[in-house]
């Protein structure tokens, strides 16, 4: 990635934004592959370079993944209805639990087996929306195709649901350069809790002390709330490469009700068709190029902001429809 914006910008299918609090970067992606990443500030002079992007780059779609610490999960029941009925009381709820926010999303994981069978809903919200809004503002401004606006835990479930052994229980632990640290529970591959952690600049201080104390923090905290079963041991998966994950490994001690997994993120990126070999142990690139690569359902935005990309799909149908009437 790079920090200043070059004059002309290559042409490509469709591109990815990964946000966090204090960088936006860019990703293309372009015949299966990432191509050209561009790295804005989040200040003024950084919103300016990035309209400038936007003027000079065709008008392909666009989605936004977010990684910030202002986002909210909230585990809750509602009754197990459909339809209009469903909507009404997720949108109260909503409006309960996150009053000052308009990104919420609500993730319909199961049901209760006894009473009144409920539905277990995970309820996730943006609580600061001023940390996305400017963009988007500059997104509407150009009328690009927003295709929708993801959380990075969604990028990391699907990554934990490509491992060849499910576990019941699994906290991923990943490092993102423009982020932080985010740590992931999930219980039967749904999402419980999940919490990103600012970490030093890299090569200033030594991570692997501070993962360490960072997962202790959270297990101690899924413990409290009681989040983890008892039934089966916690997974812990590290994502990262080279002489980080030998350390991390150092530190850790296998038991019965705990085992530690170390994955180098350029195993992974291979796995995964990515051709740029990994050579930090952040998971920026692999994860966007995961995303890119698969059709995630949308999360937080609204069906106003991604008008201009549904508007192209239907384009794009009746093109097709017409391309068949008249061959036929």
């Amino acid at each position: 990635m790079i920090s200043s914006l070059k004059l002309k910008f290559d042409i490509f299918n469709r591109r990815a934004v990964f946000l966090s609090a204090d960088k936006l970067a860019v990703y293309h992606w372009h015949r299966g592959e990432l191509g050209t990443s561009y790295l804005f500030d989040i200040d003024e002079q950084g919103q300016a370079n990035f309209e400038r992007y936007l003027q000079e780059t065709p008008n392909t779609p666009l989605s936004i993944v977010v990684d910030v610490i202002e986002e909210e999960y909230r585990m809750d029941t509602i009754p197990h209805v459909f339809g209009p009925d469903r909507r009404a009381i997720i949108e109260r709820k909503q409006s309960r639990l996150f009053r000052n926010s308009t990104y919420c999303h609500a993730d319909i994981q199961d049901r209760d087996v006894t009473g009144r069978k409920d539905d277990n809903v995970l309820f996730m919200s943006l609580s600061n929306p001023g940390v996305i809004r400017p963009w988007l503002r500059l997104v509407e401004k150009y009328k690009v195709p927003l295709a929708g606006i993801y959380s990075l835990t969604s990028v990391i479930r699907s990554v934990l649901e490509t491992l060849p052994d499910q576990p019941v229980n699994a906290l991923v632990v990943s490092l993102q350069s423009i982020s932080g640290l985010r740590q992931t529970y999930f219980y039967k591959k749904k999402l419980r809790v999940s919490r990103l952690a600012k970490m030093p600049r890299f090569g200033t201080s030594p991570y692997p002390a501070k993962i360490a104390s960072e997962v202790e923090k959270i297990h101690r905290y899924m413990n409290s709330m009681r989040l983890v079963s008892q039934d089966e041991p916690l997974d812990i998966y590290f994502l990262a490469n080279g002489e980080l994950l030998d350390e991390l490994k150092s530190l850790q001690t296998d038991s019965a009700r705990m085992r530690h997994h170390m994955l180098d993120i350029d195993i992974l990126a291979r796995a995964d068709g990515m051709k740029r070999t990994q050579i930090t142990p952040f998971c920026d690139q692999f994860f966007m190029h995961h995303f890119l690569k698969r059709n995630m359902p949308n999360c937080y935005a609204s069906g106003t902001e991604t008008r201009y990309y549904q508007m192209r799909r239907i384009r794009h149908v009746l093109n097709s429809i017409s391309m068949a009437m008249l061959l036929g």
